[in-house]
């Protein structure tokens, strides 16, 4: 978690690799929350190897919103008596941000090429410049105004099922779908997606629940064919979007932001609203979680040092969270459960790219060029 205002450092690190003799990356970040400073430094994996001796880096390459870098340590080819290159995990390069406004900015490794150190392989059946087979994973990190705090801990909402299966056909039963540990809710949203086939939704109930149980109790929700007065709201109940195979429900909280003096929000564990289904079909079905968003009770962001920029941004003020699916036994066919986690960008600054593949490659070289 780093304050607006702060820099700080980015590194992009390999792991898992075998015989590195070049790469080359581009970094990307989002320009409008955070600034690029400088190239603090390129190539430092490559240079602890036996080839280190020369290592050559071109000229970083920085563009509105990226930051490019082409590193090789140059040597003979290994089949004609080249040293070997770097194996195991390092930092290939790492920069200096500056932190400039509020938010969650991805920072996603773009192009990303790893190169064996038979740069020139001796083998005819073998590529110019074999690349190594490897995974680029993201990273993200939270940019928070000066004396604003985020939670440790990882909400997750997920959908539970109360009813016992298989469900008969034409038989109703409810999905829950709750958050557990979260912090100063202020509102939230999600879709759920259904085989339409196999179930049917009827309605919501109990929209915003746990939203409306803290502090704060008036709150805004969408529903569909829901009752008002299910969940104390009074008439605050607006239509759901609903499609084919899938609903969106939504519930913020009344009245100004934390920051202007209202009372904070929930936190814990509750109920955000429950899915109302008829069975139709046999077999499993699943209830998947699409899309899920939570916000934190500051809504808009205010105070003295608050941009117009920053008060316009919702999206810092996001709560990171996971989720978690379901799968639903329908009677006359056999269901299982299945956890579908999301992508959780948690406050990392530490952007790894993984080799998976080096070690296989330059055994099957070495026994090659031995045959």
């Amino acid at each position: 978690m780093i304050a607006v205002g702060e820099e700080f450092i980015v590194e992009v690190r390999v792991s898992d690799v075998e015989n590195l003799a070049a790469f080359s990356f581009t970094l990307e970040y989002n320009s409008e929350l955070m600034s690029y400073q400088e190239t603090t430094s390129a190539g430092d994996f490559l240079s602890g190897s036996a080839r280190g001796d020369g290592l050559q880096c071109l000229p970083e390459v920085v563009a509105a919103g990226s930051v490019s870098v082409d590193c090789a340590a140059v040597d003979l080819a290994v089949c004609l008596g080249g040293d070997e290159g770097a194996s195991g995990e390092g930092r290939l390069a790492e920069f200096r941000f500056m932190a400039d406004s509020a938010g969650l900015p991805l920072l996603a490794v773009a192009e990303s090429v790893l190169i064996l150190d038979d740069v020139e392989p001796c083998l005819s059946d073998l590529p110019l410049g074999q690349e190594i087979p490897h995974e680029a994973v993201d990273g993200g990190i939270a940019l928070v105004r000066p004396g604003h705090e985020l939670q440790e801990t990882t909400p997750i909402v997920q959908i539970e099922v109360d009813a016992i299966e298989p469900v008969p056909g034409g038989t109703e039963f409810e999905a829950r779908v709750t958050v557990t540990d979260v912090e100063n809710l202020g509102g939230f949203d999600f879709t759920v997606a259904f085989d339409p086939e196999q179930v049917t939704l009827i309605r919501t109930e109990n929209e915003g629940e746990f939203l409306g149980s803290g502090e704060r109790e008036e709150v805004l929700c969408s529903g569909v064919d829901a009752d008002p007065g299910d969940a104390g709201l009074g008439e605050d109940v607006l239509p759901a979007v609903s499609g084919e195979g899938s609903v969106t429900v939504f519930c913020n909280l009344l009245g100004a932001p934390y920051c202007l003096g209202s009372l904070a929000g929930p936190s814990g564990s509750g109920l955000l609203a429950t899915l109302v289904f008829e069975a139709r079909g046999n077999g499993g079905t699943d209830l998947r979680l699409a899309e899920a968003g939570l916000v934190l009770d500051d809504i808009a962001p205010c105070g003295p040092d608050a941009s117009a920029e920053e008060i316009s941004v919702l999206a810092a003020q996001r709560i990171q969270h996971r989720r978690e699916d379901l799968s639903v036994e329908l009677e006359g066919g056999s269901g299982s459960s299945t956890v579908l986690i999301g992508v959780i960008a948690g406050v990392v600054v530490v952007v790894a790219v993984a080799g998976v593949g080096g070690y296989l490659w330059y055994r099957g070289r070495e026994s090659g060029a031995s045959a």
